[in-house]
């Protein structure tokens, strides 16, 4: 069981406020060639903790961006969400790209969580 299975199944699960808050960040590199790959390892880590997920809706909020369906005005994103989240960046670690993206990720977890640490999430971000 991977690291990001296990923390998963510990987790509470991730919901809508959270699809929509990572499709959003994934949607400000869309068109970029990465961009697929992300997506699917989100759309894999996200389908292993709720099987009622769907990937195609999720794929295309996470290409057109601007999605806010939920009624929570934050997503509130727990350390096990964090873990997880930074798990999955981590297997794009020392890819060109990767700093973008978490870079991209921090600005919006740390957006509603005054106790954010970018640089820790950084760090996590970072191990493949």
């Amino acid at each position: 069981m991977s690291i990001v299975s296990r923390l998963l199944a510990e987790a509470e699960g991730f919901q809508r406020r959270h699809y929509e808050a990572v499709a959003n960040t994934l949607a400000q590199h869309a068109g970029k060639p990465y961009h697929a790959a992300l997506v699917g390892d989100f759309s894999r880590m996200f389908g292993a903790d709720n099987p009622r997920f769907q990937p195609d809706r999720f794929r295309d909020a996470s290409t057109s961006g601007g999605v806010r369906r939920s009624r929570s005005p934050t997503a509130g994103f727990s350390r096990r969400h964090l873990e997880a989240i930074a798990g999955t960046l981590g297997r794009h670690a020392g890819k060109p790209y990767h700093a973008d993206v978490v870079r991209d990720f921090s600005r919006m977890l740390g957006g509603d969580n005054p106790r954010f640490q970018p640089e820790r999430f950084g760090a996590a971000a970072s191990r493949s």
